[in-house]
């Protein structure tokens, strides 16, 4: 009832809070799979809850997710596919095949991303761009006990899917993925320079364009698209490194 209040012990419990209630498992039967549901304490849940809007508004504001990163408010899915479509179809010489050039769309995912994050590596990366305390307690609320029947289980690798903050966390580790894919030059040409991004799809120029053999990128949660066009040196080379790793 008083606003406050809650609002003081959501910032206790911030700076101080480093050990969490249990946290007990259920599964919903929909016989064809299960889906797991978390039941988190009421007043943690309020700030964490809290802590998500504050990272997401924060996030947005000083453009912290580049252009590639989806779902996004841009556009909702449908439209995303025909946006793609037609990014592909406004690049620059895209269909020109005279000389041996050639195309390749690319569809992978990563797998098992929220199973594999380790929570030391994931603290020191959160220190990058929030406060050490908001860090710790991040990474805290991930290393708590998990009670499912009479097992319990101490979760110390590995994200908590239930957290309000964790689809938050989740883009950010992706974040640090999708750089290691792109590579730090090419994330930043399709990013664009920090005073005036890119919109999603475009270049500032032809030049900048073509200068990398991969032409757009976009990640939809887990699952990457990624546009190559390879010149005829650059496939040939490709097909013969395939060939010779795979007679």
């Amino acid at each position: 009832d008083n606003p406050h209040d809650a609002l003081s012990r959501i910032k206790r419990h911030l700076l101080t809070q480093r050990t969490f209630k249990e946290v007990s498992l259920e599964f919903m039967d929909l016989y064809s799979h299960l889906i797991p549901v978390y039941e988190i304490e009421p007043l943690e849940k309020i700030t964490d809850a809290y802590l998500d809007q504050y990272l997401w508004y924060e996030a947005d504001k000083r453009h912290l997710f580049p252009n590639w990163v989806k779902p996004a408010d841009s556009e909702p899915a449908p439209l995303l596919t025909y946006k793609w479509c037609q990014g592909i179809n406004n690049l620059d010489g895209i269909w020109d095949t005279s000389e041996g050039h050639c195309v390749v769309m690319l569809q992978s995912k990563f797998d098992k991303i929220f199973e594999k994050i380790d929570l030391t590596l994931l603290n020191r990366l959160l220190r990058l761009i929030v406060d050490h305390n908001i860090a710790d307690y991040m990474t805290a609320k991930n290393n708590i006990v998990v009670s499912y029947k009479d097992m319990s289980h101490t979760n110390s690798y590995g994200l908590i899917r239930g957290l309000q903050f964790a689809s938050f966390i989740f883009q950010y580790y992706a974040l640090v993925l999708d750089l290691l894919v792109l590579g730090l030059n090419r994330a930043s040409d399709i990013a664009g320079p920090p005073e005036i991004p890119n919109d999603w799809l475009t270049f500032r120029d032809p030049a900048i364009q073509s200068r990398h053999p991969i032409r757009l990128y976009c990640r939809y949660v887990e699952s990457l698209h990624i546009l190559f066009r390879f010149t005829h040196e650059e496939a040939k080379d490709l097909i013969q490194r395939y060939l010779t790793e795979h007679p």
